[in-house]
């Protein structure tokens, strides 16, 4: 072949960049395939869909094996072949005039790196980034079109791939991998990553892009993530009569309450407004106790902190129930979780004609904030953009501030934490709880004074 004529190789090499394209176009026409266009397509050409459909299916080795390797053999006999033959045509151009380079191993090496350069050049545009675009525009009509050409060229090197699978999976059965697993193609954060660049680039909405995310960090969340703690639990006391009930949770703002004996440790079971006002068109029930009128409470259920919400929201769908309790590692009521508060973890704040929006940060003019101190402290972070180190595991603002203090400051008193590059100044405390604070961000001169007068005191 070295004897050969470099038109002829020429027009070799173009066969074959030709070739490769064809089986790139066709790679990435059937990486961008989904089921509804293959449903589509099945209703005009049902063999020819079901033929890619098993592609699709055993992509990564039907690609990555039978494809590359049927690829990798046109290059290589490109070089083995062709090369030679082109690089001595450019030893005759470069030793020709203008160039006039004199016959040598400098003019042969020459000759080698601009044969490379221009076969890669050549490969690149027509055999890849051409093909790709193809494809990806239209990848229903070059999968189809393509698909004998890829059947045959996969038919071909069907021995050499059975070698390659066999070698492969010996590696793999030695290092301890299965090579019948398969792993997933796109990880969780390169999904996120996608989101959030299409919310920046304006394809998704906000409320959009935010709905996505939540989704994704559903399956990481445990109820104690979204339960409301049992210091904000509105529940009625089953020694009240019914009509002391209606009285009660006719002024609240819900249609659902517990029903505890004695304390909030023991929930006996849920009362739904709508069964104690059906109850209580008997007037036998109106001055009877709760837990004294059969079939007015629904039964309690009862989870650990640590249930997954994926498992519980499809735990609380199947048997139709509203509310759950959820109990500690000691048996005591830690909070409740309702499936409203499920769906808000997905679609944001849910607020009915009734409710009032709760801002949880609020900032202000001078660029300071106030902040509830039950607001989470992921999103304290984010606003103030700050990093938290591992050990301080809190959930709430007001468990940071209390940490940092290293008690429960008293009703009558306002201290002031630095914190972060941030001055944090209580200013009221009920309950035990530190209820509103003003965050105001230190320069770096003032944070160190402020932070020698307190190492003074």
């Amino acid at each position: 072949m070295e004897d050969g004529s470099p038109l002829c190789c020429s027009i070799l090499v173009i066969a074959f960049v030709i070739l490769t394209g064809i089986l790139y176009c066709f790679f990435m026409a059937v990486e961008s395939l989904n089921e509804l266009t293959l449903e589509k397509l099945s209703q005009e050409n049902k063999k020819k869909a079901d033929k890619l459909a098993d592609i699709v299916k055993r992509s990564s080795v039907y690609i990555d094996v039978e494809l590359v390797v049927a690829m990798f053999l046109i290059n290589v006999v490109a070089g083995i072949f062709i090369y030679p033959v082109l690089q001595n045509g450019v030893c005759y151009l470069l030793t020709e005039k203008p160039f006039a380079f004199s016959a040598g191993l400098l003019t042969e090496i020459v000759a080698g790196v601009v044969v490379v350069v221009l076969y890669t050049i050549f490969m690149l545009v027509f055999g890849v980034i051409v093909p790709k675009h193809y494809a990806v525009c239209n990848p229903e009509k070059w999968a189809c079109k393509l698909l004998p050409v890829a059947t045959f060229a996969g038919a071909i090197v069907t021995p050499i791939v059975w070698v390659v699978k066999g070698i492969s999976k010996g590696i793999m059965l030695i290092t301890g991998l299965d090579p019948n697993k398969e792993y997933d193609n796109v990880t969780e954060e390169e999904i996120v990553s996608i989101v959030n660049e299409g919310h920046e680039q304006g394809m998704l909405e906000a409320n959009e892009a935010e709905m996505i995310n939540n989704i994704i960090e559903f399956g990481d969340k445990n109820a104690d993530d979204i339960m409301t703690h049992r210091k904000s639990i509105i529940a009625v006391d089953s020694k009240w009569t019914l009509s002391e009930t209606l009285e009660f949770i006719v002024k609240e703002n819900y249609s659902r309450f517990p029903v505890y004996r004695d304390d909030i440790d023991n929930i006996i079971g849920i009362l739904h407004l709508k069964d104690a006002l059906r109850f209580s068109k008997r007037k036998e029930n109106q001055t009877k106790q709760l837990e004294d009128i059969t079939e007015l409470l629904m039964e309690p259920v009862f989870i650990p902190e640590t249930r997954n919400l994926n498992d519980l929201f499809k735990d609380m769908q199947s048997k139709k129930i509203h509310m759950v309790v959820v109990v500690d590692e000691y048996g005591q009521t830690a909070g409740l979780v309702a499936m409203e508060d499920i769906l808000e973890e997905i679609v944001g704040n849910i607020l009915d004609e009734y409710d009032e929006e709760d801002i949880m940060i609020l900032s202000q003019d001078d660029g300071s904030f106030i902040m509830n101190g039950m607001a989470e402290l992921d999103e304290v972070c984010e606003v103030l953009e700050i990093e938290l180190n591992e050990d301080e595991d809190y959930d709430t603002l007001n468990g940071l501030l209390v940490s940092k203090l290293d008690r429960i400051p008293s009703e009558n008193e306002n201290p002031s934490i630095i914190f972060a590059g941030y001055q944090f100044d209580v200013l009221d405390v009920r309950k035990k709880i530190i209820q509103f604070v003003k965050v105001t961000k230190l320069e770096i001169k003032e944070e160190q004074d402020l932070e020698d007068k307190e190492t003074e005191e």
